[in-house]
């Protein structure tokens, strides 16, 4: 509709550039549309990662706290 408004402003001549302007536009927004889908991607798979490396931190540091509060145990 709004490609067809623009034609009816402009010489006959021109509306094959028109055309040409609005499918590269359309084209670019799928282009930017794919990397932000594989931004988003991206961006879970490391919050992944990172929620993994945490949960093996805290294991680690869980781990840790019964070795060190059971060897307080045998001292006393």
């Amino acid at each position: 509709t709004i490609i067809e408004k623009v034609k009816t402003k402009v010489p006959e001549m021109l509306h094959g550039t028109i055309d040409s302007v609005f499918t590269a536009g359309s084209q670019k927004g799928e282009d930017l549309m794919q990397r932000a889908q594989e931004f988003a991607r991206q961006a879970k798979d490391k919050a992944g990662e990172y929620a993994d490396k945490a949960e093996d931190w805290a294991e680690d540091t869980k781990d840790k706290a019964e070795d060190i509060v059971k060897n307080m145990g045998d001292k006393l």
